[in-house]
């Protein structure tokens, strides 16, 4: 019995351990390095049409890596990113750009993009009593496209119209300042500059007013 006793005590030390789960190994999450980027691709900033099957990429700033996507019948698309930069850029295989300064490093829905994003600008030109009335002015926005606009004379009011800007969309809209429209009198020439204005890129929905003085 003497020599029982050791087996019956490591026997139920075991029993003890298994209904206690002294053993058991706690199971940790695989650790990853993708980052998943969604949202959807619609037609423009006023029709939300799906944009179907359009392959587009997701590049760091250095555009030496890619990774590749197609969106699906409603548009909506997903990146599983390995970048861990501040800012991405979405952009098809030709250049044009699908959505600039997306934050890396983070899991993200970037909601809807406009495809044929445009940004509604009024401009207005306070002194345009200065005119005469053989007098025209021509609006450039440098930085984006180059969008070049001719409103005819005579202008005999300082509304000088509207207009729809093309544009790149960006992510977050906080720093901005990176474009500019010119105000000419007549043409382009530099002796005809009257005023030179910041361009905000705006996201889809705010529209922008710019007075020249």
């Amino acid at each position: 019995m003497k020599n029982l006793k050791p087996l019956f005590f490591a026997l139920s030390v075991t029993l003890l351990c298994l209904n206690s789960d002294c053993n058991k190994v706690e199971e940790t999450p695989p650790v990853t390095d993708l980052f998943i980027i969604e949202g959807r691709l619609i037609n423009s900033c006023t029709d939300n049409t799906p944009i179907k099957n359009s392959t587009f990429d997701l590049v760091g700033c250095n555009y030496s890596e890619r990774i590749t996507t197609i969106t699906d019948s409603n548009g909506y698309f997903k990146f599983y990113s390995k970048f861990k930069e501040k800012s991405l850029l979405m952009r098809e295989s030709g250049g044009r750009y699908i959505l600039a300064n997306v934050p890396g490093s983070k899991n993200l829905n970037v909601g809807d993009i406009a495809y044929n994003f445009t940004i509604p600008v009024k401009f207005k030109y306070k002194n345009f009593a200065k005119l005469s009335n053989n007098d025209s002015l021509f609006i450039e926005v440098q930085g984006v496209y180059g969008n070049t606009f001719i409103v005819k004379g005579p202008i005999t009011s300082e509304n000088i119209g509207q207009f729809n800007i093309k544009a790149d969309p960006i992510y977050d809209n906080k720093s901005l300042s990176n474009s500019f429209v010119f105000l000419y009198k007549n043409n382009f020439e530099n002796s005809n500059l009257i005023q030179k204005k910041d361009f905000v890129i705006t996201p889809c929905g705010i529209n922008q007013e710019i007075i020249f003085e």
